[in-house]
């Protein structure tokens, strides 16, 4: 059977239909007007504790910065970086060898490296000294002499000394050579005794010269320095060498002793060879003022003046009247 509602209650079923719709209505209004979460703000994390934010917001300290590798231009930097290991004989005879290659010899790495090694490692600088007595080069024998120079220890000062004693010339001025790339001050006694010795027979202008410019450089007691003065005395008087004589005359104003001096300008000072008076005058500088007389003076004045002098003599004597009259 199929159920019709009647007529008269249709009317009620319809208002109860609309109270119901409206209701869902209402319903979904009220729903609708709620703020909601966004996603984004579902997704983002609680905020952080006091603590844990200020953890945060503290700087973090920069690693300690490390410290840059040393640089070497050295060819060989395993040598200068660890000086207690010992170089070997192979290594230091390639270095001589890449030196003795090299243009520019005094300034490359070899020579650096070497020079290191010398004066850091006894066995080295015994092994260059061995190298200077068999070398048959000129140049090589001096790039090892100055590399020896590296080295001021008293070995090689002994070396120095040994070499000028020698008899043999060539020996004599590798001695000088080295103690001049030395510039040792100071000298040993052997080797002051050594350079006297040698003043008393030295025939060779150009060696005398060695010895005077060392015996100046030299602390000399007064024994010493009175027994230099003898010998170059001898020298100045008697050698038939002119230049020898004006060697002597040098190495008396270097040595100041004020008489010897007084008597090589009275005796040389119109000497017939051009060198031995220029000496004569220079070693007027080192003359006391109050040790210059009239007759020098005038014999000065001579000099500059006259037409026969060289013009290296004029020159001098011109020089030293300025200077002494510009002092009175």
């Amino acid at each position: 059977m199929i159920f019709k509602p009647s007529l008269q209650k249709l009317p009620t079923f319809l208002f109860g239909a609309l109270v119901g719709a409206l209701s869902t209505l209402a319903l979904t209004v009220l729903l609708t007007e709620e703020k909601l979460p966004s996603p984004t703000t579902i997704n983002e994390r609680p905020p952080l504790s006091p603590f844990i934010s200020s953890a945060r917001n503290e700087s973090i300290p920069p690693a300690a910065p490390q410290s840059p590798r040393k640089q070497t231009t050295s060819l060989n930097p395993a040598i200068l970086e660890s000086p207690s290991v010992p170089a070997s004989k192979q290594s230091v005879e390639r270095l001589l060898a890449g030196l003795f290659k090299n243009e520019k010899a005094y300034g490359s790495n070899e020579f650096k490296d070497l020079a290191y090694l010398v004066r850091n490692d006894k066995r080295i600088a015994a092994q260059i000294r061995s190298r200077i007595e068999e070398s048959s080069s000129y140049d090589e024998t001096m790039t090892l002499v100055a590399l020896l120079a590296s080295d001021n220890s008293p070995e090689t000062l002994d070396y120095a000394t040994t070499l000028i004693e020698s008899m043999e010339p060539e020996m004599q001025g590798l001695g000088y050579e080295l103690l001049s790339s030395m510039d040792n001050k100071g000298h040993s006694t052997e080797l002051k005794t050594a350079l006297l010795d040698a003043s008393l027979y030295e025939s060779n202008p150009d060696t005398l010269s060695d010895i005077i410019y060392h015996l100046g450089k030299a602390e000399l007691n007064e024994a010493m320095k009175s027994e230099a003065v003898e010998s170059l005395q001898h020298l100045m008087s008697y050698s038939e060498d002119s230049a020898v004589t004006a060697r002597a005359i040098d190495g008396l104003s270097r040595l100041g002793d004020q008489d010897s001096i007084y008597y090589a300008v009275l005796e040389h000072l119109n000497h017939p060879d051009n060198t031995v008076k220029v000496s004569a005058i220079n070693a007027l500088y080192s003359l006391d003022k109050s040790m210059l007389n009239q007759s020098i003076i005038e014999s000065l004045q001579d000099l500059s003046n006259s037409q026969e002098e060289s013009e290296t003599a004029r020159d001098y004597a011109a020089n030293f009247l300025e200077s002494y009259q510009s002092t009175e």
